[in-house]
This record gives structure tokens, C-alpha cells and sequence, in this order.
């Protein structure tokens, strides 16, 4: 696995901090059991919500095991880098990350549960988004990106009007958050409606 890009998302409205997005050439590939692989266009992922003490239990021994069963490269030891040249210290090191990888890999398969899940997940989907929030995020980022391009000054009428509409996004976003169950029973019930027409 390598990194092919990355880069600070700016645009991105947050209280403290910005998101790093990267973007790796290969993806872990994760085994899983044959029922969950015989599914198209599905994303199985290991899902920890699920995992009881015993799995914890049983995923700490099955990956102590295995990593007890790693060596570590000779290189990597003291003064590897000294006494050998950088491309096999990079080498060396690449394969013990492989190694490590493929422990947790299969320390999970073995002993998480697992979700299954969609090609366009719907989980991480806000009830409510396009009739209360989107609007509103689409305002905060807007100013939010006129903030910056006017230097980030903490008065004026540019920071005031950026963290209004953050906060009036903040607010809207946690009504939907609040009331997910309700906006999802109703969506829900408009649909069946526009079916029966």
C-alpha cells in the first residue's frame, strides 16, 4: 500500500481543526467468510460496535499469537539504517508493516463480527439533510471560504457573518441529529405516499 495524494481540506467548516484527506494506490484486502463474499456490490467492514468482551478477548489472543510469529527484519534493528543501504532498510520495513497488517487482518476476520453493507453506504446519511441542513452548510461554507480569502480576521462583519452561519449549521444539523428516528419515519411515510399516487 502507498499514498498517491494528500491534502488539508480547507473548505471543510470544523470548530478547531481541518480534515486530511489521502489517498493510497491499494486498499487492505480483508478475507471474510464465504457468505459475506457471494454478495454483489456489498462493502463488508468489521463491525466493533458488535464485539462483545469475548470477541476483545479472543482477538487479543488470536493476534498476540500471530504477532508473536513475526520477526523483526535485521535491519530494523539498532543502527539498521547505519550499516545498510536506504533501499533495503525501506524494503525491510515495508514487509514487517505487510506482516503487521496481515496479523490484525486476520485477527479480525477470525474474531470481530461483520456488517455488510451497500457500495453507497446509508449509515453515516442524516435524516433530514436537504430540507434542514443543506442550505445551511452550503451558507457556512461559503462564508467560511470568504473569511479566509479576507484573512482570517477575528472582527468584522465577514467573522461575524461566518460564525453565524456556522452556528445556524451547527443547530439545524443537531436537530436532525436529535430527531434522526422521526425524520426517517417520516421520509418514509412520504414515500409510500408518493407510491400510491
Amino acid at each position: 500500500m502507498s499514498v498517491s495524494s494528500y491534502y488539508v481540506q480547507y473548505d471543510f467548516v470544523s470548530s478547531d481543526h481541518k480534515p486530511l484527506i489521502t489517498v493510497f494506490t491499494d486498499l487492505f484486502s480483508t478475507s471474510v467468510p464465504t457468505a459475506a463474499s457471494s454478495i454483489n456490490d456489498a462493502i463488508v467492514s468489521t463491525d466493533w460496535s458488535q464485539a462483545d468482551d469475548l470477541c476483545i478477548s479472543q482477538y487479543r489472543y488470536e493476534l498476540d499469537i500471530a504477532l508473536r510469529n513475526i520477526n523483526i527484519p535485521d535491519p530494523l534493528c539498532t543502527h539498521g539504517m547505519i550499516h545498510n543501504s536506504e533501499s533495503i532498510f525501506c524494503t525491510c520495513s515495508d514487509s514487517y508493516y505487510d506482516a503487521i497488517i496481515s496479523c490484525v487482518q486476520n485477527a479480525c476476520v477470525q474474531t470481530i463480527p461483520f456488517k455488510i453493507h451497500n457500495s453507497q453506504p446509508t449509515e453515516h446519511t442524516i435524516p433530514g439533510w436537504n430540507d434542514y441542513v443543506k442550505d445551511k452548510h452550503d451558507t457556512a461554507r461559503a462564508t467560511f471560504l470568504d473569511w479566509m480569502y479576507c484573512g482570517k480576521s477575528r472582527t468584522g462583519p465577514t467573522y461575524d457573518l461566518m460564525r453565524k452561519s456556522r452556528s445556524q449549521f451547527k443547530l439545524a444539523l443537531r436537530y436532525c441529529q436529535q430527531y434522526s428516528d422521526m425524520l426517517r419515519a417520516d421520509a418514509h411515510a412520504n414515500a409510500l405516499t408518493l407510491k400510491a399516487y
